[in-house]
């Protein structure tokens, strides 16, 4: 990757060596306007390489589905800026290329983070490796626990048993006629 900061800038379009962020915008800016106009309705066109910049390879697309838009990628940083037609059209030039310059200057700063992010991975995958076929350590308090379920539901199912024991037919005739109450009067039925 070589640093385009400053008056360090070069870009190459198409073959044209450029200095300057504006010469280089507006140069940019034309080209993917023609190719976008000349993209059929609702297709996407072919993705093709248009220059580089620092030291990367840039591809771009016009597309018209849906809405009209310019795709503007760095592969090989796994870059993609896409602009709406109408946007790419009212940009300032430089302001094309500064979007793409700063994508790539956060490279350094996506990398560190990306290599913190895998080390952390990697760790994880360490700690779940050594617990492969060791004993899980609530193993007796689940098995506890489901000791105590069981009981639960013997219990529950007892006495769901009993309950339809005492409300079945068979058991209302076995069971001894009761007395009606007394009266309050003190006569008797």
């Amino acid at each position: 990757m070589v640093d385009t900061r400053s008056d360090r800038f070069a870009m190459t379009v198409v073959g044209h060596r450029h200095s300057k962020r504006v010469d280089a915008g507006e140069h940019l800016q034309r080209l993917m306007a023609d190719r976008l106009d000349q993209t059929p309705p609702e297709t996407n066109g072919p993705i093709v390489e248009i220059g580089t910049l620092a030291g990367l390879t840039v591809t771009a697309q016009a597309v018209t589905t849906i809405d009209d838009e310019i795709r503007l990628t760095i592969a090989d940083a796994h870059i993609e800026v896409t602009y709406p037609a109408l946007d790419w059209k009212r940009s300032e030039p430089a302001n094309l290329v500064t979007r793409l310059e700063r994508q790539i200057q956060r490279l350094p700063e996506t990398l560190t983070s990306l290599q913190a992010e895998a080390d952390t991975a990697r760790g994880e995958v360490d700690r779940a490796a050594a617990r492969i076929g060791a004993p899980w350590d609530r193993a007796e308090e689940l098995a506890g626990l489901r000791r105590r379920q069981g009981e639960i539901n013997d219990t529950l199912t007892a006495a769901a048993n009993s309950e339809a024991v005492e409300a079945s037919p068979a058991a209302i005739g076995a069971m001894p006629p009761s007395e009606p109450p007394p009266r309050s009067d003190g006569l008797s039925l």
